[in-house]
């Protein structure tokens, strides 16, 4: 599946937040992946507008995404709301005035900061730049399948330390998929840690209470909802 972040020449060297892949363009080859693959990512880098276009293509315009916005986010509009690995910042319009964006990629940076009138920064998801409890929800889409399980349990201590005591999160993430078509997406995907959905809550489950989880299918991509609490 076609992901929101995509490493330019500014990004290497960090771990990506919501990224397809660790290593910069050019490199030949990674788990089969030929040359002319990365070309494409190369192309896609610079040009967010068609990368949004052929996610919103394959994820039925996110339809699954903005449903759970809304059912586990109810209070949103009126919350201070983290959106950790927010790429182009496609989710932004589905939050209120107190909304902050962060991803690692100046590049998403730059055009969601262009496109929406709302809080924008480049910032490493393993060291948030926030105060303790400072939001009161936290909203994660298609990040952690990119990340090991030490870049993950990083991540995962800075939202349970900048999440108040009484919020919660909500984590929606691509799982194995058996339908044909999935496959073939999921195969072009450079998240090299799609997790089974138990895999993911054993990780959540070291730092979150698992209020409860679910399967989404959204356009051609299949994904697991967690809705995550402190307490």
């Amino acid at each position: 599946m076609m992901e929101k972040f995509i490493p330019t020449p500014e990004d290497h060297g960090h771990q990506p937040v919501d990224g397809w892949s660790n290593n910069p363009p050019g490199k030949p080859e990674k788990h089969g992946r030929k040359p002319m693959v990365w070309g494409f990512i190369d192309f896609l880098a610079q040009r967010p507008a068609i990368l949004d276009f052929l996610r919103a293509l394959l994820e039925n315009n996110h339809r699954g995404e903005k449903e759970v916005i809304r059912r586990e986010l109810p209070e949103r509009l009126a919350q201070r709301v983290l959106d950790l690995g927010c790429g182009t910042g496609i989710y932004a319009p589905f939050f209120g005035s107190d909304y902050v964006g962060i991803d690692i990629s100046p590049t998403c940076i730059k055009y969601a900061q262009q496109r929406y009138a709302k809080n924008f920064q480049v910032m490493d998801a393993q060291k948030l730049d926030f105060p303790s409890e400072s939001f009161n929800a936290i909203w994660v889409s298609g990040v952690f399948h990119h990340l090991d399980d030490a870049a993950a349990r990083a991540i995962l201590r800075e939202m349970k330390r900048v999440l108040e005591k009484n919020g919660r999160a909500v984590v929606m993430e691509d799982i194995p998929s058996q339908k044909f078509i999935s496959k073939i997406i999921e195969g072009r995907d450079l998240g090299q840690n799609i997790r089974r959905p138990e895999d993911y809550s054993g990780l959540w489950r070291e730092y979150f209470f698992v209020q409860k989880e679910y399967p989404v299918r959204t356009g051609v991509c299949d994904f697991q909802v967690f809705v995550l609490t402190t307490q």
